[in-house]
């Protein structure tokens, strides 16, 4: 964009817009590691934290004894991962937020049941 002339100084302007806001929306993403297989830690995770689509969550955990699982409402509530979705069991899990809304993760039953569980509302 060395020059610009009168007759597409509306088009650079607008390029230089949309650049800047796609660099910004990449700077915005934050990584959040989670204290996965420690309860007392989980239970106070999402404490003054906002989430957003884009963000990752980094579940951090001893793959021995834990996995995770997203599950909708019914799944957390029961810690039941019949109808979940696998995400991991390395101990090293991330999941990217991919839009708004409440989400939900556990972990084996007997660990939810202990409160190795988690929910998060995205903005």
């Amino acid at each position: 964009m060395a020059s610009c002339y009168s007759t597409t100084k509306v088009a650079c302007l607008f390029l230089v817009i949309i650049y800047g806001l796609a660099v910004a929306s990449l700077a915005d993403k934050i990584e959040y590691t989670v204290p996965w297989n420690k309860p007392v830690e989980l239970l106070m995770f999402p404490a003054g934290k906002t989430f957003y689509p884009g963000d990752v969550l980094r579940f951090e955990y001893n793959p021995h004894t834990a996995a995770v699982y997203k599950v909708d409402i019914v799944g957390y509530n029961l810690c039941n991962i019949d109808q979940g979705t696998f995400l991991g069991d390395d101990g090293n899990t991330y999941y990217t937020i991919p839009t708004t809304g409440t989400f939900f993760f556990v972990s084996y039953p007997f660990q939810c049941l202990e409160g190795n569980a988690l929910a998060i509302e995205v903005k």
